[in-house]
């Protein structure tokens, strides 16, 4: 009896993490655990000076383009003595910023995830959600796995009147898939067959008690 309430329950936590949207991860090794396989662009490009807006750029293994809110903006690969070369904004303070960067990928995938630096108030969307990246003073991990595959993914810095001359810093991008998961509609089922057994069991539960 207590085996077949378990599996009921179990069943309906499987249908709960199936709604979820994104899970997020904050340790690389943890996230990478959960891949069957992964590609990590780490930007050891030359350096592209400022990245023009309205145009699609490729870095590697991505595309980058953004829409060029404000001139003071200036996305670009360059060196950076802590993390080596990286994918870098500044922006020119007040609320200025250069609008959402979004980076294609080569294919759709369900994670991505790369180490960052200054990243306070950006947020990341992805698969039809949107997170934020959690503020770190040093290279801090952050990935996000979806249940819905996706081809690009969007940063946005979220500029603010009272946040002047920000740098926003990224490595090592890496991007990939999860090991195959059953669709929502098939954690449904196995939800109401957990409740099915569930009642099943109470029912012998009782006949036997007669």
């Amino acid at each position: 009896m207590k085996h077949i309430l378990l599996a009921g329950l179990v069943s309906l936590s499987f249908v709960t993490s199936a709604q979820a949207g994104l899970i997020t991860f904050t340790d690389r090794a943890t996230w990478e655990a959960q891949l069957s396989a992964f590609q990590t662009e780490s930007f050891t490009l030359p350096d592209t000076g400022t990245l023009a807006a309205n145009v699609t750029h490729t870095l590697g293994l991505v595309t980058f383009s953004y829409p060029g809110v404000s001139s003071q903006g200036f996305p670009q690969v360059s060196s950076n003595q802590f993390v080596g070369d990286v994918w870098s904004v500044s922006s020119g303070g007040g609320t200025s910023e250069t609008g959402p960067h979004t980076f294609g990928l080569p294919s759709a995938v369900t994670a991505v995830g790369a180490d960052f630096s200054s990243a306070e108030r950006s947020t990341l969307t992805a698969g039809g959600m949107t997170v934020t990246v959690p503020t770190d003073s040093g290279v801090q991990f952050f990935g996000v796995i979806s249940d819905t595959p996706f081809s690009s993914f969007v940063l946005d810095h979220n500029q603010t009147a009272t946040t002047n001359n920000d740098l926003f810093i990224m490595d090592n991008l890496s991007f990939g898939n999860t090991a195959a998961v059953p669709e929502p509609s098939t954690f449904a089922l196995l939800g109401i067959g957990g409740i099915a057994l569930v009642g099943y069991g109470v029912r012998r539960h009782r006949q036997q008690a007669a």
